[in-house]
């Protein structure tokens, strides 16, 4: 395995092999190096805002990178928007010695319309969507409407990016990739957001461990004429076909967000989560 720019870097600082006729003043320079070297490199790859011009932005395309791949080392999920509504379906994955399925919820709400499903850092996710429910209820406070999908996508983006008008403490790309889900004024909305901030409107899309495959499935299935209930077979059959595991009403999770109206008669959708008896039903007609 190659060595990282870190280890490549403080091996220029690290002393070469010398007499023993050095004088100990000589060692005492080269061990004040190796350690500037160091303290510099930490604070270059943790990814310091006081960092400036090209070492900054290596460090920056570094950092992103790796939150990609940290995208891929969870379960799959996939959203898939119809005319009828929108189905988010995930694969639940648990290390059996650390957690158990039951603990772990993929797709969770925002409020009572809308919904999101995540790849990636467990961690990350519950801090971006615990953000989001705060600000969606605030948005409901302060102009007495609901949010839109693309405005959560939008705040969910600067959140990413570390965007001025944001708290510092948030200020770093997330490992983790989303889909959100929801109805609004402008009908069934599927929006994606991957780990550096950048979000696309979408009529499908997978995240996770095997997105590869199940996009190339939705590409082949996906039609703008698909009914909610072909979009539901179609995510299950995808995720039974990507899954390391057996496909069970335990280890799947599915969400529908159909039509409804609010209290003042505003289109938006409504939440519903699949009970075990549902999903059992479902995976026995596959």
């Amino acid at each position: 395995m190659s060595s990282s720019p870190s280890k490549k870097f403080l091996e220029l600082f690290k002393p070469s092999p010398r007499s023993s006729s050095e004088s100990s003043s000589s060692s005492a320079t080269r061990a004040t190096l190796l350690k500037s070297a160091e303290a510099s490199t930490s604070s270059l790859l943790e990814g310091s805002k006081d960092s400036a011009g090209s070492a900054g932005l290596l460090a920056e395309k570094y950092r992103r990178k790796y939150h990609r791949k940290g995208e891929k080392l969870i379960s799959t999920s996939l959203g898939i928007r119809t005319k009828e509504g929108i189905i988010l379906a995930a694969e639940k994955r648990a290390n059996p010695k650390l957690l158990v399925n039951d603990s772990i919820e993929m797709v969770a709400a925002i409020d009572q319309h809308y919904g999101v499903t995540f790849a990636g850092s467990i961690a990350d996710s519950r801090t971006l969507i615990e953000s989001l429910r705060v600000d969606a209820e605030s948005s409901k406070s302060k102009y007495n409407r609901g949010i839109t999908i693309k405005d959560l996508a939008q705040y969910a983006s600067n959140l990413a990016r570390g965007d001025d008008d944001v708290k510092a403490s948030m200020s770093r790309p997330f490992g983790v990739a989303m889909l959100f889900a929801g109805i609004d004024q402008n009908g069934p909305q599927l929006f994606h957001l991957d780990p550096s901030g950048t979000f696309i409107d979408c009529q499908a899309k997978s995240i996770g461990a095997a997105s590869d495959g199940a996009e190339q499935n939705l590409k082949e299935q996906y039609h703008d004429n698909m009914a909610l209930r072909e979009a539901l077979k179609v995510a299950m059959t995808i995720l039974k076909q990507v899954m390391k595991d057996k496909l069970t009403s335990n280890n799947i999770e599915i969400v529908t967000i159909t039509p409804t109206t609010d209290k003042n008669v505003k289109s938006t959708g409504e939440f519903k989560r699949l009970t075990n008896d549902e999903l059992q039903a479902l995976v026995g007609d596959l």
